[in-house]
């Protein structure tokens, strides 16, 4: 090969002056058209394709590759209420006489997550991704690529201040993507 060719040029084969890789192009094509090597390049070609569909397709179906396994329903729960108990603030939606507004409120943290499960038993179950307006929205690459392997509904007491700091308690639900290892989102991320 010329390794003398200028900056940004191509290299070239020296015997026919063609760039280096469509002269490595039909070497694979001369290689291919016989028997042998086109039945090796199908093989390999269909096998490359049928590795990357069953990976994709297990990445869909929440396989956690990290920890080589699928989480259970209680790991997807446990990974929404730790995202609950760091919430500093919760978002409110209240349907009055026509009109829709939205209220930010500081959050009253639970002590830990077993405050959070005596107050709340039964506070979580798995939903249909994409189903209402609760969110959050998961796009199909969202599950492909591991970013919503289950959508996480948490009907729980939102314990704040109002405006004038005394403490409330409101129950609310709450929609959570959890990736495929574990770790919870919603819209508002």
């Amino acid at each position: 090969m010329d390794n003398n060719s200028p900056p940004g040029e191509p290299l070239r084969t020296p015997e026919s002056g063609r760039p280096t890789l469509i002269a490595g192009f039909q070497i694979l094509s001369r290689w291919t058209s016989k028997g042998p090597g086109r039945f090796v390049l199908f093989g390999i070609l269909v096998t490359t394709i049928a590795s990357l569909v069953a990976v994709l397709s297990l990445s869909y179906y929440g396989f956690c590759f990290g920890q080589r396994r699928f989480l259970s329903d209680a790991e997807y729960f446990n990974a929404v209420i730790d995202e609950v108990l760091q919430a500093k603030t919760y978002s409110f939606t209240t349907y009055q006489q026509g009109t829709v507004s939205f209220n930010s409120v500081k959050a009253v943290q639970y002590r830990d997550k077993q405050e959070f499960l005596e107050l709340n038993p039964n506070c979580c179950k798995i939903v249909l991704h994409n189903v209402g307006d609760q969110g959050p929205y998961t796009s199909f690459s969202d599950r492909v690529f591991g970013r919503a392997a289950k959508i996480v509904s948490a009907t729980f007491n939102m314990r704040h201040l109002d405006d004038n700091g005394n403490p409330q308690n409101r129950v609310g639900t709450g929609q959570y993507a959890v990736t495929n290892c574990g770790r919870a989102w919603s819209a508002r991320h």
